[in-house]
């Protein structure tokens, strides 16, 4: 069986998820480890951190890899995340990410396949993050998971839900 390339898993969020980024890091290797030698198709994680210095805007360098990515994983906690210097009124990298990949859904030439976003439980998230679930919840323009802890994250990445797949329509 030929190796394919890996399909890419960018995961957006601000800083202040490190734990939460590499639980979602761990599930992906732990679904490849399992699935090695019954099937080629892999998953990879990506992130900002992917993105090395550069003369340009750095989100710029960012979003060119959402345009690569196949699927796209939005967490937002407690903090809204840093001012992209967006020309087009983003107020954080996390935001600008989640919508360049809502973008991405609508154009049929690019691989973007599906976008998941999920808000972790926090006591006081920044108020963006409580306006921008609001709007979600209110207007009805795309399902999300509300998440307690890291167990339940690990939970709701690597469990089938009603469809039977989990998180990436992974079986």
């Amino acid at each position: 069986m030929a190796d394919a390339l890996p399909l890419r898993i960018f995961l957006a969020s601000p800083g202040d998820l490190p734990d939460e980024r590499q639980v979602v890091r761990a599930c992906v290797d732990e679904y490849n480890a399992r699935r090695r030698g019954e099937s080629n198709v892999t998953y990879e994680v990506v992130g900002w951190e992917r993105v090395r210095g550069t003369a340009r805007r750095p989100q710029e360098a960012i979003n060119e890899l959402i345009e690569e990515s196949h699927f796209l994983v939005a967490l937002f906690k407690g903090s809204w995340g840093s001012e992209p210097g967006s020309p087009w009124g983003y107020t954080s990298g996390s935001e600008e990410e989640l919508f360049t990949g809502l973008l991405e859904l609508s154009r049929a030439e690019q691989p973007m396949r599906d976008v998941w976003v999920a808000f972790l439980q926090h006591p006081s998230p920044a108020e963006r993050i409580v306006k921008l679930r609001e709007q979600v919840s209110r207007y009805h323009t795309m399902m999300y998971e509300a998440i307690v802890d890291i167990r339940e994250l690990k939970t709701k990445l690597t469990e089938p839900g009603s469809t039977g797949r989990n998180l990436m329509g992974m079986p």
